[in-house]
């Protein structure tokens, strides 16, 4: 987290914008939000039972609200967002839609791993 907030501790000299070193951060810290919360379901609720269909989409579910996110954030990088970097002195940025794509997929992540809680098995009464 440090890194996304301070790039400079790394020795590289920091840039106007959010730049591709802070993207790859906050999506490291997205995944292990999301795995850390799906891990804490499993063990809290459902230790020791098998997951049902659902549960496993749900999983399926948070891994595409996961890979949206990275899509969406390193769109220029990749070559087909916005603000692609056409010559080398040029830096890709994260522009507003890009920002939208992470937000909007970290939303369908966390709605599996709403899903994962709520979808397990009954327990007998």
């Amino acid at each position: 987290m440090l890194i996304g907030l301070y790039p400079g501790i790394t020795g590289v000299e920091p840039q106007r914008g959010i730049g591709v070193l802070q993207v790859i951060i906050i999506l490291v810290g997205m995944l292990l939000i999301i795995s850390g919360a799906m891990l804490f379901v499993k063990i809290g609720f459902y230790a020791g039972v098998a997951s049902t269909l659902t549960q496993r989409i749900a999983v399926r579910l948070s891994l595409t609200g996961l890979l949206f996110s990275a899509a969406a954030g390193l769109a220029d990088v990749l070559g087909y967002g916005s603000n692609p970097a056409e010559t080398p002195e040029m830096l890709p940025i994260l522009g507003v839609y890009q920002a939208w794509g992470m937000v909007l997929g970290f939303v369908v992540a966390a709605l599996g791993v709403l899903i994962f809680g709520a979808a397990g098995p009954r327990r007998p009464s």
